[in-house]
């Protein structure tokens, strides 16, 4: 049975080699995220182990890019759960565009959709975002920008833009005000 995080991460790896031509992702993609024991035996039921690897390439992570292995205490696998998205190996991890640029243009799709000037822009996270169209999921390299506006007796107004990081142009938009 593995011993520490150490070799639970690196028997998820082994099944992440054993696994590419499934999954389509180099186990040079993946790196240790969290590993945690399942105590479910105090409720009747068997221990379990979850061991998560992230997705990331050059130190840039992917998106929701994640592999999650459960496991049996005695290193047993009973499952692999897989959000990583295949075919970015030769993907580069360096962005044309800096983050400064990012946030100036994040600032300007806000300003042109809401006529509204922000209240705060936050600091551009640079990601491989993850783009869902009518075919496979696919990921690019993006900057992720939170821009927000917030007035006294008014709803705040914010938005979260993925912008290119080759060139700047929008990929996507996320709403960053959320109601119950």
């Amino acid at each position: 049975a593995p011993a520490d995080a150490e070799d639970w991460f690196n028997l998820t790896h082994l099944w992440a080699a054993e696994s590419f031509s499934l999954l389509g992702v180099h186990p040079f993609e993946l790196v240790p995220d969290r590993q945690l024991l399942l105590p479910l035996g105090m409720h009747g039921g068997t221990d379990k182990v979850s061991v998560q690897l992230r997705q990331q390439l050059g130190g840039v992570p992917v998106e929701g890019g994640f592999l999650n292995a459960l496991y049996t205490p005695s290193g047993a696998l009973l499952s692999l759960a897989n959000t990583t998205i295949p075919g970015l190996a030769s993907a580069s991890s360096s962005p044309n565009l800096d983050a400064d640029s990012a946030r100036a243009r994040a600032r300007r799709f806000f300003v042109a959709e809401t006529r509204l000037e922000p209240t705060f822009i936050g600091e551009p996270e640079l990601l491989f975002a993850r783009l869902v169209g009518e075919g496979p999921t696919t990921a690019r390299l993006a900057w992720k920008v939170t821009v927000l506006h917030k007035a006294s007796g008014a709803d705040p107004v914010g938005a979260t833009y993925c912008l290119s990081a080759e060139d700047g142009a929008w990929l996507r938009r996320d709403e960053a005000i959320h109601y119950a």
